[in-house]
Order: C-alpha cells, then sequence, then structure tokens
C-alpha cells in the first residue's frame, strides 16, 4: 500500500510561526478572459446603479462615465483592483432637504438603503460573479431652492477559480495527516475507495479562491497548532505526489487569507482557498474521524 513519507509531507506543509503577519494578494492578470468577463459584468452594474437615480426635475451635469480601478475605491462595501466604478452628478431645482427626504422615502430602482448610512445604497441581487455592487449619493446646495446630486457606484467582481487548479483527475490515493507541522502525526488515514476519494476532491475543487486586492493584518500563528493535510497520490507501482491541501485543525469560519486552505498541485503553489472550516466537517462525516479541532489556546 502506498505511503508518505512524514518528513517529505512536512515540506509540503505550511510551517506556522508565532508572528502577526501582513498578506497582500495579488490581483489577476488582464489578459485572463474570465477576468475580462467578470470586470464587464461589473462594469454594467455599476452603470445600471447610477441610470436608477431618478429624481424629478434633474438636469445632468456629468454622464455617468468610467473611473480609473483603484484599490482605496470603496473600502467600506467594495475595496481593491477587482472594484469598477461609475459616477454621475445632476442639477435639480429642489431644495437639498427635498432632494434628501425623496431619495431615503425611494432608493434607486433595485437597490435598498444601509442600515445607518444615510444616502448610501446596496444592490438588492448580485449577478453571479460579482461580490457587491453599492451606491452613494451625496446631495450640495447650489442655492437656496436648487442642489446638486453627485453618486458613485462601486461594483466588486469576484476572480474565478482557474481550471488549473484542481486536483488531478489522476489521484488513486489520498493520506489524510493531523498534527503539528514537524512532528509525527497524531491522525493518518488512507482513503483507497475510488468514489470517496472522488468526492473529497470535489469538495476541494468547489472551493473558491483568496480574492486578491485586500490587505490582511493576520493574528499569530503557534507552531502547536495541528494542521490537517490531504495528500492526493497516483497510486501504481511509482506512486507520486499530485496534489496537497493543508489546513489548521481549528480553522473557523468565514475564513480569511490568513487562514486559507495551502494548496499545491504536482509540487506547485496555487492560490489559497476558502472554506476549510466546512471541508473539514464534511471529510470528518466521510470518513467517520473527526478531523477539526477547538480553537487553539496558546
Amino acid at each position: 500500500m502506498w505511503r508518505v513519507k512524514l518528513g517529505a509531507l512536512a515540506t509540503l506543509v505550511v510551517t506556522a510561526a508565532a508572528v502577526a503577519v501582513v498578506l497582500v494578494a495579488s490581483g489577476p492578470s488582464d489578459a485572463d478572459s474570465s477576468a475580462v468577463a467578470r470586470r464587464a459584468l461589473a462594469a454594467r452594474q455599476a452603470a445600471r446603479l447610477i441610470a436608477a437615480i431618478r429624481i424629478p426635475g434633474e438636469v445632468a451635469t456629468a454622464p455617468a462615465e468610467p473611473a480609473a480601478t483603484s484599490a482605496l475605491a470603496g473600502l467600506a462595501l467594495a475595496a481593491g483592483p477587482l472594484t469598477v466604478e461609475r459616477s454621475g452628478a445632476w442639477s435639480v431645482a429642489r431644495p437639498v432637504a427635498d432632494v434628501r427626504a425623496l431619495l431615503e422615502a425611494h432608493p434607486p430602482t433595485g437597490t435598498r438603503p444601509l442600515r445607518g448610512r444615510p444616502l448610501e445604497f446596496v444592490a438588492r441581487e448580485d449577478p453571479r460573479g460579482l461580490a457587491a455592487a453599492s451606491l452613494a449619493v451625496t446631495v450640495i446646495a447650489t442655492g437656496p431652492r436648487s442642489s446638486e446630486v453627485r453618486a458613485v457606484a462601486l461594483a466588486r467582481w469576484l476572480m474565478a477559480r482557474s481550471p488549473a487548479e484542481r486536483v488531478p483527475a489522476g489521484a488513486r490515493q489520498l493520506t489524510i495527516t493531523r498534527g503539528p507541522v514537524g512532528r509525527a502525526p497524531s491522525l493518518v488515514l488512507h482513503v483507497t475507495a475510488p468514489a470517496r476519494i472522488t468526492r473529497i476532491r470535489t469538495l476541494i475543487d468547489r472551493l473558491a479562491v483568496v480574492q486578491p486586492g485586500r490587505v490582511y493584518h493576520c493574528p499569530a500563528q503557534f507552531a502547536q497548532v495541528p494542521v490537517v493535510s490531504f495528500v492526493f497520490g497516483s497510486g501504481g507501482a511509482h506512486p507520486r505526489i499530485l496534489a496537497v491541501a493543508t489546513e489548521q485543525a481549528d480553522v473557523r469560519a468565514p475564513a480569511t487569507a490568513c487562514d486559507a486552505m495551502r494548496f499545491t498541485v504536482r509540487g506547485r503553489a496555487q492560490t489559497p482557498l476558502l472554506g476549510g472550516h466546512r471541508l473539514l466537517r464534511q471529510v470528518s462525516a466521510l470518513v467517520g474521524r473527526r478531523l477539526w479541532t477547538r480553537l487553539y489556546a496558546a
């Protein structure tokens, strides 16, 4: 039966360090066809939000137009290089108070107001592939009975997981271990049933990738925290390691880049994955052994 040398496995997992770190995820390539399509989707959604503003007596003074994507745009709801911005401005022959009251009573079509944030709205439904879409409106007095309305719409699109970032279909054997990095694992499971391997592989392949463009100030990580490793092998007389996924056993939900699942395919690091908290529980139910642990306390 195929076995994984624990020393070799230790080199494939992430070593935890008791220091705080800052992670900055990089953005996608503009040449990625999926990225281009999703950026276009976000642009259409942002344009729809601007077009939804309707005020009786308005006169457009600046049409909705593209703005340079900014890593600082929309810090509250949609930050990073995956954000598309559209803006517009209108002159209105109404006092400021009347315009604000009108917008508060009648939010732009397809939006709902953000609680505690006057004249800020979010889309009721975001198309698949978008993370969030928001609309911020400012009303400025230009005279006793006239106002200027300015609006900025932000739509954040999601980077799709590349088809290459999958567990290879040739995986025939799976070893699952749990234990601190560099130490003998407290749990070792060998999965050989093809249907079960396929199911676990599918669960990992369905996880979303960490989205780029955010800065994460990660808390301290400790070497004593157990790590769960999924090592997929090719099987046969000369087995090869095809993919390795590792996750902290005490991962919580919702996950961020700080506690994302590390994933390699044929020795090459892939984009970290989100959803390890649920995955550990799903696989625990499949194999009949609890893989996850309670939150580690130093």
